[in-house]
Parts: structure tokens; sequence; C-alpha cells
């Protein structure tokens, strides 16, 4: 089976954490499929079968379990193996498939973390992303449902912090059915630590235990509140998973248990799971098996598409039947590190977002990466959700595509590998944006000095041609106006002497036109 290195998609340098045998796997563990026609159940198999009764021995084997039960006939006959002899697991693997039952048996990939610097600053409300997803407009038709729940499988969310603690889930059935694996499960569950605690632990500046929470914040952060920040999800709930032991020897980098986060997210009622993780490889069959079985739950998925800067499908993001989400900036262009391709369903912004950390119940700080442009969309789901509560999960996901801004034109060469474009928030909850939006023409377009004696510089920044600017009085009447073939980084002087007032200029693409107000005062 080919290497599969599964990592936090937020910008950062790689650290890894050295295992006995393969770094890229997580030692003593193991999954065996046994084929879907077979009436065995190796937990108890051993009494019945010489030769693996044998292994256990030889293998050091200490449990066999049933990690993924009660969903379908594949993942009922889908086991882990747990053994102590690592450095024989390739000895192991061929033991197993020689078993006239076993489908196949393959490792766990050992889920990494990229290392990132969270800077916590001062309260900020120039979250532009949301403004560039036109978010306030979708706020007028849904401001999203408590009912409707995103789980972060993450390393943590801080249950307490000011701005998450109204709006995180609580379970309304702990302690019933299958969930009495999952005792007192009240606000979500720890599946690395196997406990009821889904914050992160204590520690100390520089951890990665933030990035749950951060990505927490860009989904679901209680929304005007008068503290913190906004969220795109604004009232949805938010289901805490943590997949990362509070005793992770690289500051929950590490991800020991991403798939039990999946499952538990399932299981207890997540309508759409965000996953800021991933790797390079297709290899994990059972990964794909229970993403297939969210997906026949009704669930909606959603995952980073990776910060390699490549265009090589990035898992579960490139699985069937999950949104593969990958990073912008301010100016709509591809963020440098974000993967592109064929296998991106759509881009959101990713780069320098401002949100909820865990250093303490009143922080938050910037980052950047495809892990922050994840929950923006999956907070957008949950909103469309809201207003849809009937759709499915292909209905969510093509709503979401086939609304989303198409920004070839503003990023060279890269035409038809950046999904149907960067999501549009307003278009997706059925109603078109109020106006331009005057952050993306501020970033696109500098005009100065403003206000001028009415000769003035314009600046145009994009990448995309500038055809024409026209300015107007506020009557609505054009005062001046030149077509233009401007391109990126290019400016134009205009010397025409206008008279003292209030004008609005008009920068006119082939994709839109941007709006600015211009003083002119003597």
């Amino acid at each position: 089976m080919k290497n599969l290195v599964i990592l936090l998609c937020c910008m950062a340098t790689l650290q890894l954490t050295a295992q006995v045998v393969d770094s890229n796997f997580r030692d003593g563990v193991l999954y065996v499929k046994v084929k879907d026609t077979s009436n065995v159940d190796l937990r108890t198999q051993r009494s019945n079968d010489a030769a693996l009764n044998l292994m256990y021995g030889q293998f050091a084997m200490d449990t066999i379990e049933r990690p993924f039960d009660s969903l379908n006939v594949v993942l009922n006959h889908t086991y882990r193996i747990r053994f102590n002899n690592h450095a024989m697991v390739n000895t192991l693997i061929t033991a197993m498939e020689a078993l006239p039952y076993v489908e196949f048996c393959e490792k766990e990939p050992l889920v990494k973390t990229f290392d990132v610097q969270y800077t916590p600053n001062d309260l900020d409300s120039r979250q532009y992303g949301l403004l560039k997803i036109f978010a306030p407009d979708a706020w007028n038709v849904s401001q999203g449902d408590p009912n409707i729940v995103v789980a972060i499988v993450d390393n943590g969310v801080r249950t307490t912090h000011e701005d998450l603690a109204a709006n995180i889930w609580i379970n309304p059935i702990p302690n019933s059915g299958l969930f009495d694996d999952y005792p007192n499960d009240i606000r979500g569950w720890d599946v690395a630590d196997n406990d009821n605690n889904p914050s992160p632990p204590t520690f100390p500046n520089g951890s990665f235990f933030s990035h749950g929470t951060h990505c927490a914040g860009i989904a679901g952060a209680v929304t005007d509140n008068s503290t913190g920040i906004a969220s795109i999800g604004f009232n949805i709930s938010i289901m805490p998973v943590k997949c990362a032991p509070d005793n992770s020897a690289d500051s929950g980098r590490t991800l020991t248990n991403a798939y039990d986060g999946v499952y538990y997210a399932m299981m207890a009622g997540a309508h759409v799971i965000s996953m800021s993780w991933g790797g390079d490889e297709a290899g994990f069959v059972t990964g794909q098996n229970l993403i297939n079985a969210a997906y026949a739950k009704g669930i909606v998925l959603v995952a980073a598409a990776g910060n390699e800067n490549v265009s090589t499908p990035f898992y579960p993001a490139a699985f069937d039947h999950v949104l593969s989400v990958g990073a912008t900036d301010g100016l709509d262009i591809k963020a440098s590190y974000s993967n592109y391709g064929n296998s991106i369903d759509v881009m959101a912004p990713g780069n320098s977002i401002y949100s909820t950390i865990a250093n303490s119940d009143n922080a938050y700080g910037n980052s950047s990466g495809t892990s922050m442009a994840c929950p923006l969309v999956a907070g957008l789901a949950a909103l469309v959700l809201s207003q849809n509560s009937g759709w499915g999960p292909d209905q969510v996901m093509n709503q979401i595509k086939n609304t989303a801004d198409n920004i070839d034109l503003l990023n060279t060469g890269l035409a038809g590998q950046l999904g149907t474009g960067r999501i549009n928030a307003a278009k997706a909850l059925g109603t078109q944006p109020t106006a331009i939006n005057e952050p993306t023409a501020n970033d696109l377009m500098q005009v100065y000095p403003n206000p001028s004696d009415g000769r003035f510089t314009i600046k145009w920044l994009a990448k995309e041609p500038l055809l024409k600017y026209q300015i107007f009085d506020l009557a609505g009447k054009v005062i001046m106006e030149a077509a233009t073939d401007l391109s990126h980084g290019i400016s134009i002087q205009v010397t025409q002497q206008l008279a003292q007032g209030t004008y609005v200029l008009k920068l006119s693409t082939l994709s839109g036109q941007y709006n600015k107000l211009l003083s002119i005062k003597y």
C-alpha cells in the first residue's frame, strides 16, 4: 500500500514525531477487512483458527475490536488490531492477508500537523473573509439554526471560550444506546484520551493546540454578541471532537484518532463534519469506506485541500462525497501555499484569518491555510442547511459549488483548477449581494491622494486587466470616462480637475465592477 501522511492544513514548518517503524503510520495498529460474505468474527475467531491463534503470540496482539460498528456491512466487517511487536508489521500484514476470509489488511495513517504560529492581537472587526464572501447579505436571509450541528474534528475546542461557549453543542441524549461507549458526552468527546472533555489541555505559548479552537471560531463563533468576532454560521452549533491526546509529545500536531473522531461525529448526529487535515495519497481504503457511510447518513463532509502548492489530490478532501476546499487571499488570488487541480471543488479565504484561539477564554489570533478556508465552507454548509433542512449532502454541496464566483481571470494559468470559484454566501442563500464589496474594491484599487484637489492617481492591483474607468456624480451622471488596458501594478494619473464635492469612481473588468468614493476638496 502507498504511504499516506495526513497533515493539518495550515501554514507552518513541518516537524515530525519519530516512530519506531514508519513515521507515516501509527505503530502497533492495523485495519483488517473480512470478506462481506464471511461469517467470521475476528474477535472470537482465535479459538477456531490455529493460524490466527499463533499470530497472537508471535506478534504480541492484545486487542481486536470493531471500531466503526453499526453502520453498514463493509464497516461491520472491518476490524482494528493492536499489537506490540511493531517491527514485524509488514510480516503481520502478509500473514493476515493469507487467511482465506480476509479481504485486505492495511496500516493506519498517522495524522500529523504543521506547526503554525498564532499571533494573539487586539480584537479586530476587519474580518475581510466574511465580507469577501458577502456573509452580511446571507445573514439577511438566514442567521443559522442552533439545531444544525457542525462537528470540528480536530485537536480540541476550548468549550469555555467567551465567543464559543453559547454555540457549543449539547448532546440531547448522552448515555443512551450506542453512546454507552461515550459516558456523559455532554459537549462532545475526546476520542484520543477516551473522556468527555474535548477542550485542549493547558499548553505553553507556541503550542499547536489552538488549531481546533481557531477552526471552530471561523465556522460558528457566537455572532452579534458585542464580543470578539463574527462567524459565517452565526447561530449554528459546534460539536467539539478532540483527536489528539493531552500528553501529545508534539504539542497537538499529531491527531492519533482522526477517523475515530469522524465516526463519533457521525453517530452523535452531526449534520456537517469539518476536517482541516489530510494527506497526499488515496491508499487508506477504510477511510473512504467510513466517508461513504457518513454520506449515506446524509452528512455534509468538508475538508481542506492541502498546503503544498501542488495539483496532487489530497485526502480526505479528494475522497468521493467530500467538498474539497482551497484557499484564497484578500484579492481572490490563490494563496501561495494552497493546492489546486481537478480535485478542488471550491475556494475560500484562508490568508491571515482572525478567529478564536485556545490560550485563554478571551484570546484571538491570526492564522493562514486551507485549514482556515475549510471551516468557512463548513459553516456556510450549515447556513444552507438552516434554510433548507430537508436537503441532502449533494444538494448542499451543489448549491455551494454552483453559486461560487469564478475567479479564473484573476489567476493566470489556473483556469479550471480552482473548482467553481470562491464561495459566495449570499448567492448560496438565494440572494444577490446588495452592493459592491467595498473591501474587495479597496484591495484591488488604490486612489491617492483621497481627498484630493481633483488630480489623483489610480493604481490597479489585480491580475485581471482593467477595461474602463468612469467617474459619476451623486446624481448618477457620468462626469468623466476613459478606456484603459491597465494591468497588474500599473497606475494612471487623472489630471482633469473636478469641482469640489463627492464622486463615485467605477472600474470595469470582464468579471465585474468596483466602486470607490472620491472626495474633492480645495
